[in-house]
């Protein structure tokens, strides 16, 4: 019995009970507290220590709320809280200043027990930039079956390869895929002209040999088609299971890898066309991007994401747009390798974590950001 498997928001009484009943140990992956971290600098120190192991090692649960003896859960005694949103917001708030570079992937849930009485369950998940500091201490620490430990200089240099690897591995990925779309080695064939491409590729993909049952994703009809249509043909393919429009050579075509790994691409200009749609092209992306993250989800995916967004072919074109008083420039080159853009769940604002990636895309078409977005409020609104 653990909770690692276990979704964090189903978490209840009896999972935390059934931690004691069975007698399960503090481990590589679970942590006991009976009382939340106080004011003073051990506490906070000890906290930090914690946090900041389970994020540098294999991720897992600090439960605050439990008695152990000898490492082992022996009652659930929960805490008395009387602001709980206060205390996890202090507990974020240490999170952030204390430890360098912030870890991503930490998540808080009560559980209720009874008279107002809670434990707190912290998930951190493995980051995806280890190693992390505490700063108060200037040490970095690691976890194993008997706890957290400094890491030794072999140790931190295994950490920062480990981060540096994963990083480059993912990046050579999107430039060998560019590379292929770009040469026409597609999983079908695609009709000529500019193309859009979008990566979503999680960072476990390239930390470990992951292979998804890809059955269910080759059923599921709602969200298993490419961008920019709703009907579409799905076969089994080497690198996993591809859809894609009729008829052949297509305009677009999604391929999930085993990995985990989505590549969406659809061609969206035909040749000789310059004038990018600048408000379609973003409302096709932020309509088809939660969908495509729900396949990941459903297959078991675990996040951080990177998300990625490419235009191909796009040399001389422009991107008018009758809201805007700025002088309309041609992009001057045929690729745009936008910069990867980070989430830490895989239910995000689509709109909220691509204005970056649409900015930047503007950018190269001589404007200041994207201007489908509202500039007071920030809010995607995509004037025709």
């Amino acid at each position: 019995m653990s909770l690692i498997g276990v979704p964090l928001e189903s978490i209840s009484k009896a999972h935390l009970q059934a931690l004691i009943d069975n007698q399960v140990a503090e481990d590589k992956f679970i942590e006991y507290k009976l009382t939340l971290p106080g004011a003073d600098e051990k506490d906070k120190a000890e906290f930090l220590g914690d946090v900041s192991a389970f994020a540098n090692t294999a991720g897992g649960h600090i439960v605050y709320g439990i008695v152990e003896e000898n490492g082992t859960a022996k009652e659930l005694r929960g805490l008395r809280i009387s602001n709980l949103d206060a205390e996890k917001l202090r507990l974020e708030n240490l999170i952030r200043d204390g430890i360098e570079p912030r870890p991503p992937g930490i998540s808080f849930w009560p559980v209720d027990l009874e008279s107002s009485n809670y434990a707190l369950v912290i998930r951190i998940s493995r980051s995806w930039l280890p190693p992390h500091r505490v700063k108060m201490n200037s040490r970095f620490y690691g976890r194993n079956s008997a706890g957290k430990f400094p890491l030794d200089v072999a140790q931190l240099r295994e950490a920062f390869l480990l981060s540096e690897t994963s990083s480059e591995r993912i990046r050579n990925f999107r430039t060998d895929r560019l590379l292929r779309i770009s040469t026409g080695e597609t999983p079908v064939p695609l009709r000529e002209g500019a193309k859009i491409v979008l990566h979503i590729i999680p960072l476990k993909s390239f930390q470990s040999l992951l292979a998804f049952d890809l059955g269910a994703v080759e059923k599921d009809t709602d969200n298993f088609l490419p961008m920019g249509t709703t009907t579409s043909g799905s076969r089994f393919n080497f690198d996993g299971v591809v859809t894609c429009s009729y008829p052949l050579p297509s305009h677009d075509y999604l391929q999930v890898f085993r990995n985990g790994v989505i590549e969406a691409v659809d061609v969206f200009l035909s040749p000789g066309d310059l004038t990018i749609p600048s408000v379609g092209y973003e409302k096709e992306l932020l309509k088809f991007l939660p969908r495509f993250a729900l396949i990941q989800k459903n297959l078991g995916v675990e996040p951080p994401l990177f998300i990625m967004l490419s235009l191909l072919g796009v040399k001389d074109c422009t991107m008018p747009h009758k809201w805007s008083f700025e002088e309309v420039h041609p992009i001057d080159r045929d690729s745009l390798v936008v910069p990867e853009v980070l989430v830490e769940s895989s239910d995000f604002d689509a709109a909220q974590i691509m204005k970056p990636a649409f900015d930047t895309v503007w950018n190269a078409a001589g404007f200041p950001r994207s201007m489908n977005y509202d500039e007071k409020t920030g809010k995607w609104v995509g004037k025709e």
